[in-house]
C-alpha cells in the first residue's frame, strides 16, 4: 500500500469515526502492532510491579495469618508469579505474533485476578477474615496500568470479579456483606470500563493523527529529494 492509499484510508476512518473501537482491517492491523510495541516497552515495569504486589501480600500472609492458612494460599501466589514470568518470556520474543502476545498478556492478568479471588475464599473457608481489597487493587491495576484494549481488560476484570461473587454465593450464605461486595465491585468495574473506553478512543485518535503526520513528513522528504535531483 502506497502513501496515497494509506492517507485516503486514514482520512476516511477519521470521517467515519471509531466509536465501536474498530478500524478498517488494514488500519486495525497497524494499530495492533503499535499497541504491542507499546506493551513491550512497558512490559518489564508492569511485570515487576505485579510480582512485587504478589510478594508483598505473600509476606503479609506469613506475618499476619496462621501458618497453615498462609501455606495453603502460597501455591496460588506462586502460580500468579510463574504465569507472569512465562508471559514476559513469550511477549518479549520478536517472533511472537502481535495478537497472541496481547492475548497472553491479558490472560496473565485474568489468571492473577482469579488467583486472588480464590485466595480470598480459601482464607474465608479456614476462618481467616481476608479483606477483598486485594481484588479491587487487581481491578484498578488492569484498568489503569495494563494498557490493553477496552474489550480485553473489561472481559478479564468482569470475569474474575464474577468468579469471586459466584464462589461467594456457592460457599457462603448470601447476605448483606456479599451484596455490599457485589455492589462495590460492580461500581468499580463500571467506572473502570468507562475510563478504559475513553482511553482507547483517545489512543486511536492519537494514532490516526500520528500516522497522518508521518505520511506528510514522508511526502515532504520525497518532494525535497526530487527537487534536489532536479537541481
Amino acid at each position: 500500500m502506497n502513501l496515497e492509499q494509506e492517507e485516503r484510508l486514514l482520512l476516511a476512518q477519521q470521517r467515519r469515526g471509531y466509536n465501536r473501537l474498530k478500524f478498517a482491517t488494514v488500519l486495525e492491523q497497524g494499530f495492533v502492532e503499535h499497541r504491542v510495541q507499546r506493551m513491550r516497552r512497558r512490559l518489564l515495569l508492569i511485570a515487576s510491579t505485579a510480582i512485587v504486589f504478589q510478594l508483598i501480600y505473600a509476606g503479609l500472609d506469613l506475618a499476619l495469618m496462621p501458618l497453615r492458612v498462609s501455606l495453603s494460599v502460597m501455591p496460588l501466589r506462586l502460580l500468579g508469579i510463574l504465569v507472569v514470568l512465562l508471559a514476559v518470556v513469550y511477549c518479549r520474543r520478536p517472533q511472537s505474533p502481535p495478537r497472541l502476545a496481547l492475548l497472553a498478556y491479558t490472560v496473565t492478568y485474568a489468571l492473577n485476578g482469579a488467583c486472588v479471588a480464590l485466595i480470598i475464599h480459601l482464607c474465608w473457608a479456614q476462618g481467616v477474615a481476608m479483606p477483598y481489597d486485594g481484588l479491587f487493587l487487581i481491578v484498578l491495576f488492569g484498568y489503569v496500568l495494563l494498557g490493553v484494549s477496552f474489550r480485553a481488560v473489561s472481559l478479564a476484570a468482569w470475569g474474575f470479579c464474577a468468579l469471586f461473587l459466584l464462589l461467594g454465593l456457592w460457599l457462603t450464605e448470601p447476605g448483606a456483606a456479599l451484596a455490599y461486595q457485589a455492589l462495590f465491585l460492580l461500581c468499580a468495574n463500571l467506572i473502570g470500563s468507562g475510563g478504559a473506553y475513553l482511553q482507547e478512543h483517545g489512543q486511536r485518535g492519537a494514532w490516526l493523527n500520528l500516522r497522518l503526520l508521518d505520511l506528510a513528513r514522508q511526502r515532504a522528504e520525497t518532494d525535497d529529494a526530487r527537487k534536489l535531483r532536479l537541481l
